[in-house]
């Protein structure tokens, strides 16, 4: 009897790295039976089949062992980057500026490394912003005071950009004691070079070339960007596999005119590899496309011939394992799953184009059958994140992905000093191409529209697994099919289902604001300064799953309110009409408002104002509290501090919940919760330990605190 998957050691192990991370994000937030229920059901089959002496326990048995490996891992990483407790505290540090965001047109903001506070040197690197014009220059060495604050990877989302660029600290109010400059590392020199040649003899197109050769797209024109992106394109400017590709194909080409065995061939090529990963900071694509070209050479050495898919997962496997937080990546993902669809979807239309005797036809249909794969495969993925796939891509890949080679190959050798006056000219017209079909793609608009839930993504990578034929379905894939499809349609169609909101309060914490969002079935209320960017896009996020019929927003800082926060806002959500609960005006921000024909309301101290949602501006010389009450639920968001915090809360008898601003506190006889930035009331709740973001819904009769 044949076996009904084509089990790979490789594949169990991914899967297993895979579930121990995911189970140790969910018991951050709370979510312990996720961790419990998958490790017990993997035990019991194992001590099941081993009892009935059959061959597969051993499968479970390897998943069990590699989640352990998985939640272990996470939970060490997890442990030295974010779990040290929260730091806010004025330093007078000394550090050096970094080249991240220097090649290019972006200067206020700074990344510094190899920092000294008190004479310890800190993990990681600051990221701060400058906006009174100091020029800083990569190599510099700065000395400055100001707050640092932690930069926490692992909240809501993982912020996957700090942990790509070992981000550790943010740093505001900052003063400059001492700058001096300094020396480049070999890296910042290659990219140095690479940008100034580029920018120099391509006058057309140095951004988009910098970005093909080494990955960093922080140069590149956000017109053009965003072309790429409508075209279905943008992965052409992330080094990945394609662009390894091409390195190894270049030293491959005169490796194999030595005739040199397959172990000598890899020794050498690990040499440009590992350069060429260096210089673009080791991004998870680019190490997920060198691992796998390693694999590729072990297997040849090894067994003698090659499997796409056992490099995929060893690949997979070792990335996850140094780094867990990769796995929350998007580039990590669209990687990954790229090379999936090749090895499923591909391998299938493969066969079939084989079959076509002429060979020009076979190589054009290649083409795009291989572009077709990708899109595909992170179809679901696409739709989950950015809510539209370029169904352009299809078409716009077969013409692109060949320039892009002879474009990079033309880059790549015109670096060479003597070469470049004369090479990279005639590599900005071949990308000058690129960038027209990208622009032209993009004019049609040719994208399709959709979202979906999480659950798709594995239903439909299991369905590319069965495709690929490396599950024997038989009779089966007549029931099969069709019950993934439904699955998947359900998926869909569930996202376009607006969800009516129940009477609840949701707190968003951020460095600079709390955001305080108020649900009922026919009012939503936002309460906040409207000047923390970050925060405001957590919540706007959780109001896109709501049916949201009558939005009020209630700025309660309105001197400090960022006109992009209230502008995105207003552009993704109808606005009824605004409260101003203090007495500072904002005239960018009104005039805004009035342009967008949106009642603005200046509301009195202590004075109730709302319909199903109540707001109440409570004053003590100032506005210190804001008093928001939902059916049965009475929350007060503190934005003063000091004394006036303090003693609020003997100035109510009926708040259920006191949201306070970093390191306040209140004093009650009720003994109420106090939740901040910084939470310790649930001690198995890590994340909202650290984040505090959380929903207080009434449900039987009780006020509920559910975090998430």
């Amino acid at each position: 009897m044949k076996r009904l998957v084509n089990f790979r050691l490789s594949l169990l192990c991914a899967l297993g790295v895979v579930g121990g991370i995911l189970s140790f994000y969910c018991l951050l937030f709370g979510n312990v039976w996720v961790f419990a229920v998958t490790l017990t059901l993997l035990v019991v089959a194992t001590v099941v089949f081993a009892l009935l002496k059959r061959k597969i326990f051993a499968v479970f048995l390897v998943l069990a062992l590699f989640l352990l490996v998985g939640f272990s891992d996470f939970a060490v990483v997890y442990a030295n980057r974010d779990g040290n407790g929260f730091c806010c505290k004025e330093v007078t540090l000394t550090g050096r500026v970094t080249d991240i965001g220097r090649n290019g047109t972006v200067q206020n903001t700074v990344y510094l490394e190899k920092c000294v506070v008190d004479g310890v040197t800190l993990d990681g690197r600051i990221k701060m912003y400058v906006y009174d014009g100091t020029v800083f220059d990569t190599g510099d060495t700065v000395t400055l005071h100001g707050t640092l604050r932690n930069v926490y990877a692992v909240q809501s989302r993982v912020d996957t950009f700090a942990v790509r660029n070992n981000v550790r600290y943010e740093m505001s109010n900052v003063s400059l004691l001492q700058h001096q400059s300094g020396a480049l590392t070999l890296g910042e020199k290659v990219r140095r070079f690479v940008y100034e040649t580029t920018s120099k003899y391509m006058p057309e197109n140095g951004d988009i070339a910098y970005a093909l050769l080494t990955g960093d797209r922080n140069a590149v024109d956000s017109l053009k960007e965003d072309a790429f992106i409508s075209a279905g394109i943008i992965h052409l400017l992330a080094v990945s596999g394609l662009h390894v590709g091409f390195v190894i194909a270049i030293f491959g080409f005169f490796l194999k005119k030595l005739r040199l065995p397959t172990f000598a061939e890899l020794l050498i090529l690990l040499v440009p590899l590992g350069f060429y990963a260096y210089v673009c900071n080791f991004t998870p694509s680019v190490l997920r496309a060198v691992i796998m070209a390693v694999c590729v050479y072990a297997v040849r050495i090894v067994y003698g011939r090659y499997d796409l898919l056992s490099s995929l997962c060893w690949a997979a496997t070792i990335i996850l394992v140094a780094q867990p937080l990769f796995l929350f990546d998007v580039g990590f993902q669209l990687s990954v799953t790229s090379v999936f669809g090749i090895a499923t979807v591909h391998k299938r239309l493969s066969r079939v184009i084989s079959k076509i005797p002429n060979k020009f036809a076979v190589k054009a249909l290649s083409s795009l059958a291989l572009s077709f794969s990708c899109i595909v495969a992170t179809f679901f993925l696409n739709a989950y994140y950015f809510s539209s796939v370029a169904v352009a891509g299809l078409v716009v890949n077969v013409v692109a992905i060949p320039l892009t080679l002879v474009a990079f190959v033309l880059c790549f050798a015109g670096l060479v000093p003597f070469l470049s006056q004369y090479v990279l000219a005639v590599g900005d017209r071949v990308l000058q191409a690129v960038s027209w079909v990208a622009q032209g793609a993009s004019k049609l608009d040719a994208s399709l529209n959709i979202n979906t839930v999480a659950v798709a993504i594995p239903v439909f990578m299991l369905v590319l697994f069965a495709v690929g034929g490396f599950v024997r379905l038989g009779k089966g894939k007549k029931i099969f099919y069709p019950v993934c499809g439904v699955i998947l349609a359900l998926c869909v169609a569930v996202t376009y289902i607006p969800q009516r909101s129940d009477n609840a309060v949701s707190a968003f914490f951020g460095y600079d604001d709390t955001v305080v969002v108020a649900t009922s079935p026919n009012e939503t209320v936002i309460v906040a300064d409207f000047d923390d960017e970050y925060c405001m896009a957590q919540a706007t996020d959780f109001l896109s799953q709501k049916r949201v019929d009558n939005l009020v927003l209630a700025i309660t800082n309105c001197k400090d309110a960022q006109l992009n926060v209230v502008r995105q806002l207003c552009d993704a959500f109808d606005v009824a009409r605004v409260y101003l609960l203090d007495s500072s005006g904002n005239t960018n921000v009104q005039n805004f408002l009035a342009e967008r024909g949106i009642d603005t309301i200046r509301t009195l101290p202590n004075r109730r104002v709302g319909g199903n949602i109540t707001i109440q501006p409570v004053y003590d010389g100032g506005l210190c509290a804001v008093v928001v009450k939902v059916g049965n639920i009475t929350v007060a968001n503190v934005v003063c501090d000091g004394v006036k915090a303090q003693n609020f809360a003997g100035l109510r008898s009926d708040i259920d919940y006191y949201l306070l601003r970093e390191g306040e506190s209140v004093y009650c006889d009720k003994n109420l919760p106090n939740l901040s930035v910084y939470q310790q009331n649930s001690p198995l709740n890590f994340g909202a330990n650290k984040y505090g973001n959380f929903t207080i819904k009434e449900k039987d009769g009780n006020i509920l605190l559910n975090f998430r």
